[in-house]
């Protein structure tokens, strides 16, 4: 799970998709993507951060 205040999301976007890039690096595509947690299946859609 990544987390980004709110200021880094509204002032410094390129910093936190330039982290995200190298998270998603890190992990590598092979990785399975995690297991939503019981209860959140109705808003796994929504950006929390």
């Amino acid at each position: 799970m990544i987390r980004f205040t709110d200021e880094d999301v509204l002032k410094h976007m390129s910093g936190v998709i330039r982290r995200i890039k190298k998270v998603v690096d890190t992990i590598g595509l092979s990785s399975p993507p995690p297991t939503p947690l019981a209860g959140d299946m109705a808003d796994s859609t929504r950006i929390r951060g």
